[in-house]
């Protein structure tokens, strides 16, 4: 069971299926972080623009990843990159969003979870901490390298490969939330 203080952020993939039932099935004030790289321009704006207006109904926070321009064109609640992709500049400029607007970071070491607490981040990620299918092939963090990452970055939450067997480390930490793929699969798959 989750402690109901924790941030839930689910991150959008192709193994989520219907995204709108998952934005359905969150709880209310969870995070929805929208990566559908794999379609077309047209396609993907359209797709966010759709699931923005089933999250506002939700009352769930709707993030574009790694497109700033889309972020604001369909005025979503935030904007999410990765230290490992070109970040552009105006993501740094606080002063250029409405005050409200989310900004999101996954970090990949304890220096990027250094630099992200340095630079005023909303929602910051660090990951893997455990084996995922959407990152099969990067080297973990592991329990030690998150409580590690916690010690210089005390808003930091863990991201890859929760599920319900390793939420109860979760819980005990004193992360403000976590971000998860695997974690609403399966809650999907038991609803």
């Amino acid at each position: 069971m989750i402690n109901r203080r924790l941030k839930l952020v689910c991150f959008s993939d192709k193994r989520l299926g219907d995204l709108s039932h998952i934005l359905a099935n969150i709880p209310k004030n969870s995070y929805f972080i929208f990566r559908q790289y794999h379609l077309p321009d047209q396609e993907r704006e359209e797709t966010a623009r759709s699931l923005l207006s089933i999250a506002k109904k939700y009352k769930i926070k709707f993030i574009v990843a790694q497109d700033i321009n889309l972020a604001l064109k369909i005025k979503a609640d935030g904007v999410h990159f990765s230290d490992n992709k070109k970040i552009p500049w105006l993501f740094w400029q606080r002063k250029s969003f409405k005050k409200d607007f989310i900004l999101s970071y996954s970090c990949h070491n304890i220096r990027s979870a250094i630099f992200a607490k340095r630079s005023n981040i909303d929602l910051v990620f660090i990951s893997p901490i455990f084996t995922t299918q959407s990152h099969d092939k990067t080297k973990l963090l592991g329990k030690i390298g998150y409580l590690k990452a916690l010690y210089y970055n005390k808003e930091i939450m863990p991201l890859g490969g929760i599920n319900d067997k390793n939420i109860n480390f979760i819980n005990k930490t004193k992360t403000p939330g976590f971000g998860a793929i695997d974690y609403f699969i399966m809650k999907m798959d038991s609803s």
